[in-house]
């Protein structure tokens, strides 16, 4: 009868108590399992992750030549938006904020 019940309808339905070992068993397996994420192989980058990071390459061979810039300098050289310029260079990890300020200063990158 329990296989058959949902797991919110047996804990519902029972108190600890009266539940048998190998009921408890099952429920904890059941909630472990729904918790617990299915194990997979290692993943593929995707490819907007793959594009990403050429971008990131050319993008810090750019500060590399230029010195410190700034996300509008970039936004303007690359053609890509501040909001992706600002992820690329947050995320990559090649690129160290060289100054930041409060307010309206922008913040400048170096190659880390």
């Amino acid at each position: 009868m329990l296989n058959k019940m949902t797991l919110t309808d047996r804990i519902n339905a029972m108190t600890f108590d009266s539940l048998s070992e190998a009921d408890f068993d099952f429920l904890v397996e059941r909630a472990l399992k729904s918790v617990r994420p299915a194990a997979k192989g290692p993943r593929k980058p995707t490819k907007a992750q793959l594009a990403n990071a050429e971008l990131a390459d050319k993008m810090a061979a750019y500060v590399a030549e230029h010195g410190a810039v700034t996300c509008t300098e970039l936004e303007d050289a690359f053609g890509l938006s501040n909001q992706k310029v600002s992820a690329i260079l947050n995320r990559s990890g090649k690129f160290v904020k060289a100054s930041e300020a409060k307010g309206k200063v922008k913040a400048t990158y170096t190659v880390a």
